[in-house]
């Protein structure tokens, strides 16, 4: 019996292994998602001749490259839904977080819940997949709304009345003029712009209390960059 704890991240994983016992026979080391290190991995896990279940958390896309390499050798894997094994860490008297430690202690929860693990199946991957579309798309979604929200909120300070002006029902952005006129280089021109009517009406103002008002050449300049 040997149980495998795997703590994925992108590009490597931190491996660790016990025996049926509870001794350590694979200290925490690290293993990069490559052909010659997980050859080595895989050869090793297998010249201890037991039986090997390997554990590991679902991790976004980044685990679906190690499932397929470890079932392609004809291990048995199991991926757990990361919510279960953050209430199991949760529950370690040992507090601490560290690669080295999630991969013993993920080894522990293969061993302790060995006869309860069931395999990865293909239509699992099917399901993961969608999930991280899924997410990916609502992720897309929500950085869309910011944006809008946040030009919005800069149109109201910069130019307050602005949005009942260029009021437009195109959904498609390309064709509304609020969206393909004001890009960023424009909106700084534009307060660049903005800022010598403050400073005109600041001359105008020390004009009236005897300072000297500017003249023609020094008066505001017209923008062109619309």
């Amino acid at each position: 019996m040997l149980a495998v704890g795997v703590d994925v991240s992108k590009g490597k994983s931190m491996v660790a292994a016990l025996t049926g016992d509870g001794k350590l026979v694979i200290r925490p080391k690290e293993f990069a998602h490559n052909e010659s290190e997980m050859t080595a991995l895989i050869m090793r896990l297998q010249s201890y001749g037991a039986e090997i279940r390997i554990v590991l958390e679902a991790t976004g896309h980044y685990h679906f490259a190690l499932v397929k390499r470890f079932q392609s050798a004809g291990l048995f894997v199991s991926v757990v839904n990361p919510f279960l094994m953050k209430k199991y860490l949760d529950g370690s008297i040992r507090k601490g977080k560290t690669d080295k430690k999630d991969a013993i202690k993920i080894a522990t929860y293969c061993l302790e819940k060995w006869h309860k693990l069931t395999p990865y199946e293909a239509q699992d991957k099917q399901y993961e997949e969608l999930r991280f579309l899924s997410r990916q798309y609502n992720q897309a979604v929500s950085t869309k709304v910011k944006g809008k929200v946040w030009l919005s909120q800069l149109l109201d300070q910069i130019m307050p009345g602005i949005k009942t002006v260029l009021k437009s029902n195109h959904r498609n952005p390309m064709r509304n003029v609020l969206y393909s006129r004001l890009t960023p280089k424009r909106v700084q021109a534009l307060r660049v712009y903005l800022s010598q009517f403050e400073d005109d009406d600041a001359g105008g103002l020390c004009a009236r209390q005897g300072g000297r008002r500017r003249n023609a050449k020094d008066r505001p300049q017209r923008l062109s960059c619309f």
